[in-house]
């Protein structure tokens, strides 16, 4: 069972015993998410939510997972995930991973291959914030979507 956390304006976040999951938007079409712990299958609707308003948000979505400190996760996060990619591949400009490993971020590689090279791994934090702060900046200007009629 998961919890809400109390986060300040703009972020929204949640927790379970084993795990925490934090997101905020810092501009249209960006979302970070912030994953510790180990992340149970009830976290997944909150990851695809956000992943939505994102890709509503921005001509393309700029998804930025940060899982340095991720211990590990139920099918489900990494199953949900991976199908949300490829049936919005073409509204997705890349999904970024903080990953601990430069392993990790090679077996990162092999995924993005099956959605279409959107996944970035990073394993250092400096080229994962680097990459959040072009975004952000490049959808702070770009003029916003225009809603759906």
């Amino acid at each position: 069972m998961l919890s809400r956390l109390d986060l300040p304006a703009g972020e929204e976040g949640w927790t379970s015993p084993r795990g925490e999951l934090r997101i905020k938007h810092p501009a249209p079409g960006v979302v970070v998410f912030k994953e510790t712990g180990f992340l149970i299958a009830e976290f997944a609707p909150h990851i695809l939510r956000h992943s939505n308003q994102a890709k509503h948000q921005g001509e393309k979505a700029h998804l930025f997972v940060d899982c340095y400190d991720l211990e590990g996760y139920d099918p489900e996060i990494r199953n949900g995930g991976t199908a949300w990619l490829r049936d919005n591949a073409d509204k997705v400009a890349a999904q970024h991973m903080l990953v601990r490993s430069r392993l990790t971020k090679m077996g990162l590689t092999v995924v993005s291959l099956a959605v279409g090279g959107l996944i970035k791994g990073h394993h250092e934090r400096q080229s994962f914030e680097r990459d959040l702060a072009e975004a952000v900046v490049r959808s702070r200007s770009t003029p916003p979507k225009a809603p759906k009629a």
